[in-house]
């Protein structure tokens, strides 16, 4: 008897998936007060904070209340304690990134403006890129450019090309990469919308307008990215979901009419894809894997997770409720934790913890089986 119970519970999990689930146990919380206790008198934009992939520890910027300059911290996100500090060789900042392991930042700054790097464990600074001086044609990087790391030592984001005059000619996903002061030029957007119109239309109609969004670079350079569709006198949009691989050939994935889709998380080598399909009647989050497309979960998802450890990550909005969810990769994901306000959320690629963070707070979990 006892052996066909435990058949059955097999059985059970093998089907649902459900006892791959892991749970969450908060670690620590850090808000207004306790912030204060450990940076003394700054201002900090909690919401600003960005975290490790690997550990979560936290990297965060204040600005002195007194001398009004910009520090730098990095704080073990489990003890809640200082683990390296120091002062900005700038006033002020666009966007920032933190490779995985928490040894290296890049920086969008501004006052100077360009990219300035930091390696963590010296605390020292270096300027990696400047836009090019009047006169010289070359990539420039904008305010609004992301700075995305896609493993320890490179990290990616989108830069224009200029010509003498500083008119646009293109624009390009560029690399840059700690100690090289060049960005490399990964693959042009005039040429990835090219070849994703050949690859999604026989004949491409001449009076839709198209555009590449979304793009998510993995560390052996392959990425999904969206190609946007819209005709413009009527309200008919089509959204296409490719890849392109590590030898920059394109592959169409999926589509969507009248709808949108938007990746939450690509892997390579297999390639793995976790996103959003939606419209006007469904919100259905798909994973693709080996060629093969399976829906998973039915809800308005804001944010997903691919993770190492064989987990898959969800943060739902359930009308006012902000749930999290988890499940084994490939099957339903299941709710694990409620909460009554949302959060924006990041979860560790290597599945061991969870990181929320709104204007209030940050709270930190590890996941557990």
């Amino acid at each position: 008897m006892k052996k066909y119970l435990m058949c059955l519970m097999a059985a059970f999990v093998f089907l649902t998936g459900i006892a791959c689930a892991a749970g969450l146990k908060e670690e620590k919380t850090f808000d207004e007060k306790s912030l204060k206790a450990l940076l003394g008198d700054k201002v900090v934009a909690v919401d600003m904070t960005k975290f490790t992939d690997i550990d979560c520890n936290l990297f965060i910027f204040a600005r002195d209340n007194k001398t009004r300059k910009l520090e730098w911290y990095y704080i073990n996100s489990s003890t809640g304690k200082i683990i390296s500090k120091g002062n900005c060789s700038f006033r002020a900042f666009n966007d920032y990134a933190v490779s995985p392991d928490g040894s290296k930042v890049m920086v969008s700054t501004r006052y100077p403006s360009g990219i300035s790097g930091l390696d963590v464990k010296s605390g020292n600074w270096s300027k990696m890129y400047s836009n090019p001086a009047e006169g010289k044609p070359g990539l420039g990087i904008l305010s609004i450019s992301p700075l995305v790391f896609i493993n320890n030592t490179t990290a990616f984001s989108l830069m224009d090309k200029w010509d003498k005059e500083h008119f646009v000619t293109d624009s390009f996903i560029a690399l840059l990469i700690t100690g090289s002061t060049s960005p490399q030029e990964l693959v042009s957007f005039k040429e990835l919308k090219k070849n994703a119109l050949a690859a999604a239309f026989d004949k491409v109609p001449g009076n839709w307008k198209f555009m590449i969004d979304y793009i998510r670079l993995f560390d052996d350079k392959s990425m999904a990215f969206i190609l946007k569709s819209k005709y413009p006198s009527q309200a008919k949009f089509t959204d296409y979901l490719f890849t392109m691989d590590e030898n920059q050939k394109l592959h169409l994935i999926d589509k969507n009419e009248n709808g949108r889709i938007f990746p939450f998380d690509y892997n390579g080598n297999p390639v793995r894809i976790l996103y959003s399909r939606t419209n006007s009647k469904t919100n259905d989050i798909c994973y693709y894997i080996n060629g093969k497309k399976e829906t998973i979960f039915t809800g308005k998802a804001i944010a997903g997770r691919i993770m190492d450890n064989n987990l898959t990550g969800l943060a739902v909005i359930d009308g006012k409720s902000f749930s999290i969810c988890l499940g084994a990769s490939g099957s339903k994901p299941v709710k694990v934790q409620s909460f009554k306000e949302p959060y924006s959320t990041g979860f560790s690629k290597t599945g061991n913890k969870l990181v929320l963070v709104n204007q209030k707070e940050i709270r930190v979990f590890r996941i557990v089986p």
